[in-house]
């Protein structure tokens, strides 16, 4: 039998952060690029909650349409935070031309190892919220770094809120600048609107 999940790994992954969100809810978010690397187009992103009569389910719409999410009834974390995951190990598998199922597993080994829940606030709409952060670096270990030591620095950053709905306030793929520089790159879903 597997070890109990981490406070990192409920927090993300097993805490009901979509309560609350009933059917015909929209929440956006933005998911932007920023850095010296040549920028993927910024994109707009809406989580809806659909369904009725007590029955809930999700659905993303994107660019692309609208996309129903699977395991709509019964959804609790919120599925932007593995849009966001899914997002970043397949940027990793394009860079390094490594395995998603490899980047898959480091970060749910450092998601595993416990990583320190810190309490603070983040601002939305001018005004401070009572915020958790989990900052991870998934990747500064491994095995096969060697085959990407600039990117094996890479940070994952979750910043979640319950005064939200959905929870998630923004979630950061940062690669850290050069000794006493800012962050060199920064793929950040964020927290737009609910409404």
């Amino acid at each position: 039998m597997g070890s109990a999940p981490s406070p990192a790994e409920t927090l993300l992954f097993l805490d009901d952060h979509m309560a609350g969100v009933t059917p015909g809810r929209r929440i956006d978010y933005r998911f932007e690029h920023r850095g010296a690397t040549p920028p993927a187009d910024d994109e707009a992103l809406t989580l809806g909650a659909t369904g009725s009569r007590g029955h809930r389910g999700l659905a993303l719409i994107d660019r692309r349409g609208e996309f129903a999410l699977p395991g709509g009834e019964g959804v609790t974390p919120n599925p932007m935070i593995v849009y966001f995951l899914e997002r970043e190990v397949a940027a990793m598998e394009r860079a390094t031309g490594g395995q998603r199922r490899h980047f898959n597993r480091l970060i749910r080994s450092a998601l595993a190892r416990g990583p320190e829940i810190r309490e603070g606030s983040v601002e939305l709409d001018g005004k401070p919220v009572a915020a958790r952060e989990i900052v991870i670096e998934p990747y500064r270990d491994d095995g096969q770094r060697a085959r990407y030591p600039e990117l094996a620095r890479k940070r994952l950053r979750f910043v979640l809120a319950d005064g939200l709905p959905g929870k998630v306030a923004e979630l950061h793929a940062e690669l850290p600048g050069a000794e006493g520089a800012s962050v060199a790159t920064d793929d950040a879903l964020r927290f737009v609107a609910a409404r």
